[in-house]
């Protein structure tokens, strides 16, 4: 049973050093591991070639392909100016992030159907901490790349709250919303390579996350705003009620929302932190996501929420939500006054034949 995970007559291309890899078939060891200790266990020590496809009927050139060159396998197929990046780099990449940070270790590594994609995570040991609360999130360097044309050489930072294993990535830079990347195109190793001190900062990338998430600690959701991020996150045409997947899919954010992790964490109840954790949530417990092959749809969701549209619509309500909160109200644990519910208060004041109130009117309040 692959579940899209690179596996060898000698054991799976996955391992995790503490707890089992998110697509929960990582090799498990109690060492933190060198690069050279990942590319023996993980199975990651192979090298890729762009090599020209022949037509079996006129012996001619056909376009080009990956192959990987310990199986001989073709890992997809790409365009003439295609310029193979091996993982190698990645990893050596990596390897300076531990050189700089103090405590940063590799946590896992792996490879996605028959080596097409690979990745890497370096835990930073550079916690995040929502003031006031015992609320922790561990931070974390991931690469990855493709062989296959699918993805660009990319490096960002994924940050995981420790009550509920959620993750969110954001970019290396404070002055984009983009992660570090590089196109397989002409001069990408030579991009890649002039690219590694942007490595040497990434924990200044993580107080600005930091500083963030305790901003939207501070800020209350009220009807308006929840309203507002809902219609951007769950967009439906003018005059048009909402699908009834689109409505599910509200509805089951709204109960992640009143939910607030079992409100594990009291003192972000109503806040815009809880609204943002109950996206990341959503994205990476409960959403849909199609599969292929015997891929199960707990790993497909977790190959989203990583790599794909699950990671992208998790940015997206991150920008969605700092915008609204700049108006928004201080936090009712800031002001000293109980919790009301917005969602509440949305089911019993908006309009009957508003299409978000038939979705919050399914949720127990």
């Amino acid at each position: 049973m692959s579940h899209n995970l690179n596996i060898s007559r000698i054991g799976q291309y996955a391992f995790a050093s503490r707890k089992p890899a998110w697509h929960q078939l990582g090799q498990i060891t109690g060492e933190f591991m060198t690069w050279a200790d990942i590319a023996e266990k993980a199975q990651l020590d192979f090298k890729v070639e762009k090599h020209a496809l022949l037509n079996p009927f006129t012996m001619q050139p056909d376009g080009f392909g990956v192959f990987r060159m310990d199986t001989r396998q073709c890992l997809g197929q790409v365009g003439e100016r295609y310029e193979p990046i091996q993982h190698q780099r990645g990893f050596e990449l990596l390897d300076q992030i531990i050189g700089f940070q103090n405590g940063a270790h590799y946590e896992a590594a792996g490879a996605l159907g028959k080596g097409e994609k690979v990745w890497g995570l370096v835990d930073i040991n550079r916690a995040i901490q929502i003031k006031g609360t015992d609320d922790k999130s561990e931070n974390f360097l991931l690469f990855s790349t493709s062989h296959d044309g699918s993805a660009s050489f990319s490096v960002r930072i994924t940050s995981t709250r420790v009550v509920c294993q959620n993750t969110l990535n954001l970019a290396l830079s404070q002055k984009t919303q983009r992660k570090f990347s590089v196109s397989h195109r002409k001069n990408a190793i030579a991009r890649v390579d002039a690219a590694a001190n942007t490595f040497q900062d990434v924990v200044s990338n993580i107080e600005q996350l930091e500083e963030r998430l305790n901003f939207l600690a501070t800020k209350r959701i009220n009807k308006e705003s929840f309203l507002s991020v809902i219609d951007r996150l769950f967009p439906s045409k003018e005059d048009q009620v909402r699908s009834s997947k689109a409505q599910n899919q509200v509805a089951e954010l709204v109960r992640l929302f009143e939910s607030n992790d079992n409100n594990a964490i009291p003192a972000l109840r109503g806040t815009a932190l809880n609204l943002l954790n109950a996206t990341t949530e959503y994205c990476d417990h409960f959403r849909g996501t199609k599969t292929t092959g015997d891929m199960t749809q707990k790993m497909a969701r977790s190959r989203s929420s990583m790599f794909g549209s699950g990671d992208q619509f998790k940015n997206h309500a991150m920008q969605v939500i700092m915008e609204s909160a700049e108006s928004l109200p201080l936090a009712y644990n800031n002001v000293g006054n109980s919790y009301s519910s917005p969602v509440a208060v949305m089911v019993k004041t908006t309009p009957k034949d508003n299409a978000i109130d038939r979705v919050l009117s399914m949720v127990e309040i």
